[in-house]
């Protein structure tokens, strides 16, 4: 018997503090996306700090020649999770088709990280091999969404970002994030 290869790939990658085994918004969107998932279309939860190198290694070994993926992240899950993952697909030739980012939140080594997550100073460039992004962010407390760049503006395509009346811990559970997440998987119109 030939294994299935998988087709079509969806990470839900949480927050600083969030931890699989707790009830978050990103948990609640990863059971919202149950119904993709058959054979060949695998739905995931990750934390920020997932080994990405290991996961992009797993989708180049498993998948069709050219998988889709979407990721759908919270805070830092967007301003590192989904980056560092970025990078390491780009490695074997892969891309991101679509990705949608709840208050996105720079995050760089060393110990500045945290202090300049409160700043409205960094920004998070998105490589060139994630397609399309949309996002959502908030003015209601600290830290708030950091400015998305893309690293290739013609290979790129950055919407302009929805706001939301909620503070950051709760942007992960934001119906404007569920719908914009559930409408990208083709979930709803």
């Amino acid at each position: 018997m030939t294994p299935t290869r998988i087709a079509e790939w969806h990470f839900c990658i949480g927050g600083f503090s969030q931890r699989e085994g707790e009830l978050t918004g990103l948990q609640k969107l990863w059971l919202s996306l149950a119904p993709l998932r058959t054979s060949d279309v695998v739905v995931g939860l990750r934390e920020w700090d997932a080994d990405w190198e290991t996961v992009a290694d797993l989708i180049a070994r498993c998948s069709t020649e050219r998988p889709r993926i979407y990721v759908y992240a919270y805070s830092w899950g967007a301003g590192h999770g989904a980056i560092q993952l970025a990078h390491e697909l780009q490695r074997h030739g892969l891309e991101i088709q679509r990705a949608v980012f709840a208050d996105p939140i720079w995050h760089g080594p060393g110990l500045l990280t945290k202090l300049l997550a409160f700043s409205t100073r960094p920004t998070i460039i998105v490589p060139p091999n994630v397609q399309e992004v949309w996002s959502t962010f908030q003015t209601q407390d600290r830290p708030r969404a950091h400015s998305l760049i893309p690293a290739n503006a013609s290979r790129t395509l950055i919407h302009t970002p929805i706001r939301c009346r909620r503070d950051h811990e709760w942007m992960d559970d934001a119906p404007e994030f569920h719908r914009l997440c559930l409408r990208v998987a083709g979930l709803e119109d």
